[in-house]
């Protein structure tokens, strides 16, 4: 009876060892594909933005803006970044997706069946958008290159009346554009060199940004949370009745060039409460970014031009 008892438990010992051991491998086998498909994952944020330095065109471009609205590393799903090589240099907006409501991939013109492009938009400084000043926006299409986009956004502007803001405008642009897009997505995958705290919205200069938290430095960290901004409406209201805006003139840090604290406070303040931006954000409404799964671009792009 001993003998079979003794048996009957080390058949019992060896089944359990045996089941652990299957249990350990199950997890080891889960953690080492979780492993590589981080990698892969890494692999391609990498790819990506080296793909763009190594040459500006549509497709890298909206590779990169794709990669980063996946993770929604994007605040409103495009993003501003100078278009020259200082911080006081004109911005321009990027945005690719659907510029409106309805349509597959509509283009943000109900009488215009064109392909899908990337929008390049020259953002007008606040203190210039008085009653009468114009737009400056182009729609960048397959098949041109980023000198050709460049130049026709150039000339838009100059027809819109921004003739010294064009004469700043320089392919700066796309590389400032690389650095932004690389850490959105760096600080959104939770990498080492990501310092950003939120969905970016645009890139002041190298270091500083706009980001769904706020004002935000490299060496500083979330210089001034977004709550801590004016609203945008009471400053729309102050501009209607000609009245002086509401003050809002933090002090410059000790660590901060008082010129690029100027230029990233001024660029920061109308992005948060009662911005048009933000409201439309908030209802799920405007427009939609693509991603890297959603887009038009697929075995029969580039679309065909309608006649």
């Amino acid at each position: 009876m001993a003998e079979t008892t003794r048996t009957e438990v080390a058949a019992q010992t060896e089944e359990i060892r045996q089941a652990t051991h299957a249990l350990q491998q199950q997890v080891a086998d889960i953690n080492r594909e979780l492993e590589e498909r981080r990698r892969a994952r890494a692999d391609r944020r990498t790819s990506v933005i080296q793909d763009l330095r190594d040459g500006y065109s549509f497709d890298t471009v909206a590779s990169a803006l794709e990669q980063a609205n996946e993770i929604k590393g994007l605040w409103h799903g495009a993003v501003t970044v100078p278009a020259g090589p200082s911080f006081g240099s004109p911005r321009v907006r990027i945005f690719w997706g659907e510029e409106r409501l309805g349509g597959r991939f509509s283009t943000g013109n109900i009488f215009d069946d064109a392909p899908p492009a990337i929008v390049l938009s020259y953002e007008v400084p606040h203190d210039e958008q008085a009653s009468g000043y114009k737009t400056a926006s182009i729609r960048w299409r397959h098949g041109q290159t980023a000198g050709e986009a460049l130049d026709e956004l150039i000339t838009d502007m100059q027809t819109a009346g921004h003739t010294s803001a064009a004469a700043r405008v320089g392919s700066e642009v796309f590389s400032n554009l690389a650095d932004a897009l690389e850490q959105a997505l760096s600080a959104r995958a939770g990498e080492d060199d990501g310092w950003i705290t939120g969905p970016l919205d645009e890139w002041i200069a190298d270091g500083w940004a706009v980001t769904e938290s706020g004002l935000e430095s490299r060496d500083g960290g979330l210089r001034i949370p977004a709550a801590a901004f004016p609203d945008a409406r009471f400053e729309a209201v102050s501009a209607a009745t000609k009245e002086p805006p509401k003050k809002f003139d933090p002090d410059v840090p000790d660590d901060v060039d008082p010129d690029l604290w100027a230029c990233a406070v001024e660029r920061s303040r109308y992005k948060f409460k009662g911005s048009q931006s933000a409201s439309i954000a908030s209802q799920g409404l405007g427009p939609k970014a693509y991603t890297s799964k959603w887009n038009p671009r697929r075995d029969d792009w580039p679309l065909a031009e309608q006649s």
